[in-house]
């Protein structure tokens, strides 16, 4: 008997096969699927660009912050009533004085004050450092403990950070927008420098070893992005000073100065591309770019003191004698003056005069050894500073240094 087997239904007219329809389907499958992907692509990219964009808008703000704080210090210190020179600082052996936003920063061997251009005094900081030191840029300032390993910075109304470092702290330098290099002992090295931005954020990062030596100075180019760092080594049996000219934005040393036989004293830049380097013996002229030297002043006296103005240096030099002799120096290291230094202890030099510190006063003079004035002091100043006012500093005090017949 056979069964009966109904015929197949027809394909209805225009309908594809079903095969075609599996194909149209996984097809259709797989755009949607290029769809999502491109779709999370696209995402990630906005997220990224995002971060990207909240990151750069985060350090414009952190900087507008800065500035504002810093605007901020100056309103509020100049509508503070009192204020005026002499200013009691209570530093009786001072280590260091800088000038810092038109005043000073003082340290003494326990504390740090600070006074405003006016004379009034802001702050007084307990370092309780045992090798402390200043580093200074704007209207901030670091103070560190040399072969110890903290430090802090500081605005002229409040601690900004503390930090704690893992290696014994060389020497630091800061620049005029407030960026902070340190050099510190290494493990691996013979030094580590790091620079960190205002907020103490790593952005570079510079070994040196035996070749290169110890850090020793660290001075910042206006610009804020370049640095020139001095090391010291023993070379055949003397001091050799080496500077390395670094910038932030590239891996390699720009170039460097190889001073043989010499040790660096002081270091900074004259304008954006030179270098002002005094030495043991000499002080030379560099061009920043190659390291090339453009002009030298050698003295084969004792170098007692020195101090750099702009592109102007004044010499404190003994003699075998025993006596003194001042020497300032300008453009291109060109002698302006020789004189007689009688009995000095020390020189500041500015951009218009010289100033000579001897036992009991200043005497002032002009850039080419010409005698103004004296003023008499009845103690020895240990230093003069040009900030927005004329200042010396003598015993536990900063006052206006000022020709005798302004004395009121």
């Amino acid at each position: 008997m056979e069964l009966y087997t109904p015929p197949a239904s027809p394909q209805p007219e225009n309908q594809p096969p079903q095969n075609l329809q599996q194909a149209r389907a996984v097809r259709l499958s797989e755009v949607r699927r290029r769809r999502q992907r491109k779709k999370c692509r696209m995402l990630a990219l906005l997220a990224l660009l995002a971060v990207v964009v909240i990151a750069a808008l985060a350090g414009a703000f952190r900087s507008s912050v800065t500035a504002l704080a810093d605007l901020g210090d100056s309103i509020r210190i100049g509508l503070t009533p009192g204020g005026s020179y002499p200013v009691k600082t209570g530093i009786g052996q001072l280590y260091q004085v800088e000038k810092l936003a038109g005043g000073f920063v003082e340290l003494g061997e326990k504390d740090v004050v600070l006074a405003s251009a006016s004379g009034l005094k802001l702050r007084t900081i307990q370092h309780g450092y045992a090798r402390p030191a200043l580093a200074v840029g704007g209207s901030r300032f670091c103070v560190y403990n040399r072969a110890g390993y903290t430090l802090r910075v500081e605005s002229r109304s409040q601690n900004l950070y503390t930090q704690t470092l893992d290696n014994a702290i060389l020497v630091c330098g800061m620049s005029q927008n407030g960026s902070l290099a340190v050099a510190t002992r290494s493990n691996r090295y013979t030094a580590e420098v790091k620079v960190y931005s205002p907020n103490f954020v790593y952005r570079y990062g510079w070994n040196t070893t035996d070749s290169e030596g110890t850090p020793i100075r660290i001075a910042f180019a206006p610009d804020n992005k370049r640095l020139a760092v001095a090391c010291l080594r023993a070379d055949a049996g003397q001091m050799t000073t080496g500077i390395y000219l670094l910038d932030t934005r590239k891996d390699a040393v720009s170039t460097d100065i190889q001073a043989q036989g010499s040790t660096l004293l002081q270091l900074s830049w004259v304008g954006s591309s030179q270098l002002l380097a005094v030495y043991d013996h000499y002080t030379a002229l560099y061009d920043a770019a190659t390291g090339k030297e453009r002009a030298r002043f050698e003295y084969g006296d004792h170098l007692l003191d020195a101090s750099i103005s702009g592109k102007y240096v004044g010499l404190l030099l003994g003699t075998k004698g025993g006596a003194t002799q001042l020497v300032t120096l300008g453009t291109n290291l060109n002698q302006l003056a020789q004189v007689n230094g009688s009995g000095a202890v020390g020189v500041t030099v500015t951009g218009t005069a010289v100033y000579q510190l001897d036992q009991s006063g200043v005497t002032c003079l002009t850039l080419k050894g010409v005698e103004k004035w004296r003023a008499k002091l009845g103690v020895q100043p240990q230093a003069v500073v040009s900030a927005k006012k004329l200042l010396v500093f003598t015993g536990s005090e900063a006052a206006l240094l000022t020709a005798p017949e302004q004395n009121g």
